[in-house]
């Protein structure tokens, strides 16, 4: 590779260049290969000696993301100069690469990847019906897993005769405590381990049987997220420098899911995520990262009056303050009815098994004067194991939700995915006090790939 990023965002920023797109569309029998304007690649490419085929085609015209949905990308349309046979095809997937005419392919950047969802023949023009790579990931889970430190779950009686709980796939989550009724049995007394992610009881059980369980090596967000991403998609499809970061300087605390048989994949990253205060994606090259929201931040990402649309920011809305957040922790995977646990348990042990989670409280004391008489209280699921990391958490959410807090909206003219969701800008404007400049974190974003522009919200 030639080109440097920091070139090809200069690049990306000039208007007299020749600008190319190739396009890279997998099916079930091999690939597909085009461009906006032809291109054979050089012996030293990737792929080697491969023509992309000349064909216009037209790009979705908007690709809308936010924090709160998911991707719409849009159809991908082809002029139909005999490719007819395409319809017979069983697609799979297509990847778009920008950069310049003159450019070697690898100097090229990877700006869409997304899979493909369904194709319309028409005589005129072949059309890709395109969805965000998400979707590979709305499937059920194939088994139950323990992944971190779980509590109180409900394992699977896969053998009445012999009496084998099963709660993991494997050897590589062990269980920690069995309880009958809440009551904890006695390991070899009252049940065997086995080295398989199972249990075996010695006698019958007398009423509900839950364990305690813990995976031996995935702990946090960040591994627990991979590794449900991984059920589906390969390890190349992980941006492991990102996941890392997100351990480092995200959050790192341990976490206990049950992912059980049969509950859907994506919903749980989401859920997961949300939980720390963070979102999933997959980037424009194709790749799963965890963002986390956080407060704005200085970013050389700049946005001046001179790229920003006439009279086109707008304050849309304002965000009431929390007047506390209250954090789950150690999450009870077994909900059990008080009058059906042994009359023995403590009255704590009593009203956790039936609860759904213990939980902290962090008050913003700097509003409870009565500042703002419409502040909210926030309550947050999480799957923290440990009582500070959920108090942290909460604390950091009550800290970023001290004051009001505003949603403006703004169309620029900026360089084709150089801003990406939860991003900090600085934002300079002659109105809504803007004239110094603010940071503010990009909490929407619909890039017209028509005309280059970016309408965009954005958080302060």
């Amino acid at each position: 590779m030639t080109i440097s990023d920091e070139q090809y965002n200069a690049w990306l920023k000039r208007r007299n260049v020749q600008r190319d797109l190739l396009f890279i569309a997998t099916h079930s029998t091999g690939t597909e290969y085009f461009s906006l304007l032809g291109k054979t690649t050089t012996p030293n490419d990737t792929p080697a000696n491969t023509a992309f085929v000349q064909r216009f085609v037209e790009l979705p015209s908007l690709i809308i993301e936010s924090i709160n949905a998911d991707k719409a990308i849009g159809d991908i349309t082809v002029v139909n100069n005999g490719i007819d046979h395409w319809q017979d095809y069983n697609w799979q997937s297509i990847e778009v690469l920008l950069g310049d005419s003159s450019w070697l392919v690898d100097d090229y950047r990877k700006i869409i990847s997304v899979v493909i969802d369904d194709v319309n023949a028409g005589a005129d023009v072949f059309t890709f019906i395109t969805r965000d790579k998400k979707a590979l990931l709305e499937v059920p889970a194939n088994d139950n897993y323990v992944l971190g430190q779980v509590n109180n779950i409900s394992p699977e009686l896969i053998d009445s005769t012999h009496l084998i709980y099963r709660f993991h796939p494997d050897n590589t989550a062990i269980v920690d405590g069995v309880r009958d009724n809440g009551v904890s049995l006695v390991v070899v007394t009252d049940y065997t381990v086995n080295n398989n992610g199972s249990f075996t009881l010695i006698s019958s059980a007398a009423g509900k049987i839950t364990c305690d369980a813990h995976h031996l090596s995935i702990n946090n967000t960040a591994e627990v997220c991979q590794f449900i991403a991984e059920l589906v998609i390969g390890s190349s499809d992980i941006d492991t420098a990102n996941l890392l970061d997100f351990s480092t300087n995200a959050n790192n605390a341990p976490l206990g899911i049950y992912l059980t048989k049969g509950s859907d994949l994506s919903q749980w990253i989401t859920d997961i995520a949300a939980s720390v205060g963070s979102i999933w994606r997959f980037n424009a090259q194709g790749l799963f990262q965890l963002i986390r929201f956080e407060l704005p931040k200085a970013n050389n990402v700049k946005i001046t009056p001179g790229i920003i649309a006439l009279n086109s920011v707008d304050l849309v809305s304002k965000e009431q303050p929390y007047l506390s957040v209250e954090m789950q922790y150690q999450y009870n995977w077994t909900i059990q009815d008080e009058s059906q646990l042994s009359a023995t348990l403590s009255a704590s042990d009593r009203q956790y098994y039936a609860s759904q989670a213990k939980t902290v409280k962090a008050d913003n004391s700097v509003i409870l004067n009565g500042e703002y008489p419409l502040a909210t209280k926030e309550s947050r699921t999480s799957y923290f194991v440990n009582q500070s990391d959920a108090q942290s958490d909460a604390q950091r959410i009550a800290n970023q939700r001290q004051a009001m807090r505003k949603i403006y909206r703004l169309t620029a003219f900026i360089a084709p995915f150089s801003v990406l969701l939860c991003d900090s800008a600085h934002i300079t404007y002659n109105r809504f006090g803007f004239d110094e400049g603010l940071n503010a974190v990009i909490i929407s974003r619909q890039q017209n790939t028509a005309n280059g522009s970016m309408e965009c919200e954005v958080w302060l």
